[in-house]
């Protein structure tokens, strides 16, 4: 069993009896007082790190953040067909009619999430599209997000993480994507994977990061050409995710193949459907 570091108060008290102790035993020498620094330094240090590490909670567990009044709330913003696009810790897309064209009522939160959380649990489904030098989630918008989707909320992230690695130089557990991709059982591959071989994915420019997952979990919707998923669709309860391994799936909305594609994801995202 794991026992709490000792109070500041109890560790005095330890070092004041050892100190005693030691003073009693014999007559003071130069090498008794190293000693004593050093046991003092070693009791001070164990109390600070011990502080610190239980200071460090663990995350509530998915069912415990379950809540009556957020999923009414959030199945109500999936009935509107609300779109709740970040833009802070990911990039707005640029042209909104994408989304409107869809049906969707797009709003675009250029806040951190504590900030517009009531707006995220209003919204039926949340766009998450990586760009360079946007920071990592604080814990606190972790766990906003956490609970948005314990409760029915869905989410779209668009990430290259392979990009995340090695422009912001940060680790891929940094990255909200990843944090994200992580509570559905997803990872992400470091580095770039083969370009898919379908016609249709012509159309996206870049390379895609590959996502890996235990058999059976989720199902590729788009693959490299030597078979790595590069996009998919998962779900966890009453919640579901896509995950594209790039951030260019805008880019070809443009295009009959990008319009299609859309379209199909926010129909599984919204109803569940993905012809």
């Amino acid at each position: 069993m794991d026992h709490p570091p000792p109070s500041l108060a109890q560790t005095l008290e330890n070092y004041r009896s050892l100190f005693t102790r030691l003073r009693a035993s014999c007559q003071p020498t130069r090498q008794k007082a190293l000693v004593l620094i050093a046991v003092s330094a070693a009791l001070c240090g164990w109390w600070l790190i011990g502080g610190l590490l239980a200071g460090q909670q663990a995350e509530p567990d998915w069912n415990d953040l379950t809540d009556a009044r957020l999923q009414r709330s959030i199945a109500a913003g999936v009935r509107a067909r609300r779109l709740f696009i970040d833009d802070h810790y990911g990039a707005e897309p640029g042209d909104l009619q994408i989304f409107k064209k869809l049906g969707l009522k797009p709003y675009i939160s250029r806040h951190d999430l504590t900030d517009s959380q009531e707006e995220l649990f209003r919204s039926g489904a949340l766009l998450l599209n990586y760009a360079l030098g946007k920071p990592p989630f604080t814990p606190r918008d972790r766990q906003i997000v956490r609970r948005y989707l314990a409760n029915g909320g869905r989410a779209l992230l668009l990430f290259p993480a392979w990009v995340w690695e090695t422009y912001d130089r940060q680790p891929l557990a940094r990255a909200p994507y990843s944090q994200i991709a992580g509570d559905f059982g997803l990872t992400f591959t470091p580095h770039p994977v083969a370009r898919p071989a379908d016609p249709s994915a012509a159309v996206f420019d870049g390379e895609f990061s590959g996502v890996k997952f235990r058999a059976g979990t989720a199902r590729t919707i788009l693959a490299g050409s030597d078979g790595t998923p590069v996009a998919v669709t998962v779900q966890r309860d009453g919640s579901r995710l896509i995950v594209w391994g790039q951030n260019n799936l805008f880019t070809a909305a443009g295009s009959a193949p990008g319009k299609e594609l859309l379209r199909r994801l926010f129909s599984w995202l919204y109803q569940g459907v993905l012809e």
